[in-house]
């Protein structure tokens, strides 16, 4: 399991400030859908409407609105709204391409900083490719002249929407939108599809102290015989520095199918194939051929440098093409590292690059980084350097020097769950490093802080061998101790439910509790003896707690787990908890 990658780094910031549509930039891993296409023996399949030649309209609106951790309400609110027109131009039978226009574009951002206000006319068409059997977006070309935060804003309010179908009564994939990559379960109910956001996928974050905390993330779309005809949604984030609640953000969005309200896209503006949520897996093809002589792959080194800002990852294997084959250009790079005269953001792309790059010279400049004069950067390094090519025991050393010998806490941290998440690949021997590494460090831990870097170092590693110390720490009298043994064992598979079990049944305290309920969830839908623990649980005095052990019970497709939803049902003091059951059975089920 990698890190995380080192373009994410650049988000870092604006999560922290809470501005929901500037979110992750970096690659994140593709999933496909279990199946493509529904189909049941009571249920029509549902359809994406892609057909060749077809015009769709929508009127969209999303909203935000932020209050700080003591439940302040900022003023204002951002909105996005206006009619999105689509006409598909190409179609092959399984990938679907579609001119698309905004119009009637209507747009307020006063939660969000000056420089990421978007300032431009998005009443330009572009570009959008789907799958035409899934509904998954698979890219965009965007106008040229629009900006950075234009292509964010109009490509996430477009993920955000992204319904993926797959097969059976319920399936779960994975996705991106404007936050990031995070994991969703959907359930069919006729025509209609609810999706459920289980958790972003942020792992390393933790390094800094923050921590994105799903609260609400639900979405309903309809279909038709023509495909899409409705989207309704609300989400509410929590933004965690440190263990302290910073921002909280309240979004919305709906989208209504209204054909009649369609307008020709005007593509008048040079487009190019720039996604800012990208999620192809760089990791499964080569790098782009760069040109073999050396005056023209200085120009076009040049040219990425301006893309540094918002690079996107096919911007990001450019660069790392032109590094591979022409390794003069590194030293050229590393040096404007070190000059300090790039942005967060740029840095982090410029580490992006030389991870992708993986030969013997990006890695050793990599190396060389490790000693950089600037924390942000040593972090950046170790994370690019532990996924730059082959994972050896050398580059575990290397790390692991970083871990004992870097002042900065932070630094060290990471240097361990780079670490660690060398232990989940590579042969017997690194594995078996990278073991003795992290029980040294596990044991040798003074502080709360060393013993959850240890912690989440071992859960980057998904080493089941470190169950029993890891099960040992979900009782700490530690509050965020347990919280990070909690998350430590999601992947450590089946093994680690008894452990989890054990545990919530004494745990007093909200978020180890949910901490402990999410794990298990990760793991897998409950099997027959968790769903008669689970309906124990279901006392729990905490609702925060009863709606994370609801959602796990609805992921299950045992008539027993049915049962314990229907029974708590009447017995639930909580109102918004009976609709949350109401969404996993009919209400024929709930009437006694």
């Amino acid at each position: 399991m990698k890190l995380f990658g080192a373009g994410v780094l650049g988000t870092l910031t604006l999560l922290s400030l809470g501005y929901w549509w500037l979110g992750a930039e970096g690659p994140a891993p593709e999933a496909p859908a279990k199946a493509v296409g529904i189909r049941t023996e009571a249920e029509k399949p549902l359809n994406c409407g892609y057909e060749m030649g077809r015009e769709l309209a929508f009127r969209f609106e999303s909203e935000a609105r932020a209050r700080d951790g003591e439940g302040r309400m900022a003023p204002g609110r951002d909105v996005f709204s206006g009619i999105l027109s689509l006409r598909v131009v190409l179609h092959d039978g399984l990938q679907a391409t579609m001119e698309a226009g905004l119009s009637e574009v209507e747009l307020d951002q006063p939660l969000t900083k000056a420089e990421e206000k978007v300032s431009e006319d998005l009443n330009t068409g572009f570009r959008l490719e789907a799958s035409a059997k899934d509904c998954r977006l698979l890219g965009f070309e965007l106008p040229e002249t629009w900006s950075a935060p234009a292509r964010r804003l109009v490509a996430g309010m477009l993920r955000s929407h992204e319904f993926v179908l797959g097969s059976g009564p319920s399936w779960e994939v994975e996705q991106v939108d404007a936050v990031g990559s995070h994991r969703a379960r959907y359930i069919r109910r006729g025509p209609t599809l609810e999706r459920r956001k289980l958790h972003y996928t942020m792992t390393g974050l933790d390094v800094f102290g923050l921590e994105l905390q799903l609260a609400e993330a639900a979405a309903r779309a309809r279909f038709g015989p023509e495909g899409l005809e409705e989207v309704r949604g609300r989400e509410v984030l929590n933004i965690v520095m440190r263990q302290q609640l910073q921002v909280v953000l309240e979004l919305s969005m709906a989208w209504q199918r209204d054909d009649g309200r369609f307008v020709a896209p005007r593509l008048g503006s040079a487009l190019a194939s720039v996604d800012p949520f990208a999620t192809e897996n760089s990791e499964a093809y080569g790098l782009p051929e760069a040109p073999s002589e050396l005056e023209q792959a200085r120009l076009r080194f040049e040219a990425s440098m301006g893309f540094l800002e918002g690079m996107t990852v096919r911007q990001a294997r450019t660069l790392a093409g032109l590094l591979a084959a022409h390794p003069e250009l590194i030293p050229v790079l590393v040096e404007r590292i070190l000059a300090a005269g790039l942005s967060d953001k740029q840095r982090a792309s410029a580490f992006w690059s030389l991870e992708l790059a993986a030969t013997p010279q990006a890695r050793k400049a990599l190396q060389g980084l490790l000693l950089a004069p600037d924390p942000n950067d040593r972090i950046r390094a170790a994370i690019a350097y532990s996924g730059a090519g082959k994972a050896t025991v050398e580059v575990g050393r290397r790390l692991l020097e970083v871990h004992a010998q870097d002042a900065a806490p932070e630094v060290a941290a990471a240097g361990l769950m780079a670490l660690g998440s060398l232990g989940s690949e590579g042969s017997p021997e690194l594995k078996a490093f990278v073991q003795k590494s992290l029980q040294t460090a596990l044991d040798g831990a003074e502080t709360g802080y060393e013993t959850m870097s240890a912690l989440d170092a071992i859960g980057n590693s998904a080493d089941p061998a470190f169950l029993p110390e890891v099960t040992e720490r979900l009782l700490d009298p530690s509050e965020h101790v347990r919280i990070r043994s909690a998350h430590a064992l999601r992947g450590m598979g089946p093994e680690a439910i008894d452990a989890l079990r054990d545990a919530m049944e004494s745990e007093a305290k909200e978020e180890p509790a949910i901490a402990m309920v999410r794990a298990l969830a990760e793991i897998g839908a409950p099997d027959a003896t968790s769903v008669t623990w689970a309906e124990r649980q279901l006392e729990h005095p905490l609702k925060s707690v009863r709606a994370e052990l609801i959602e796990w019970l609805g992921a299950s497709s045992l008539p027993e787990a049915k049962g314990v939803l229907a029974r708590h049902f009447h017995r639930e003091p909580s109102g918004q908890l009976k609709q949350q059951i109401g969404r996993f059975l009919p209400a024929s089920a709930l009437v006694r």
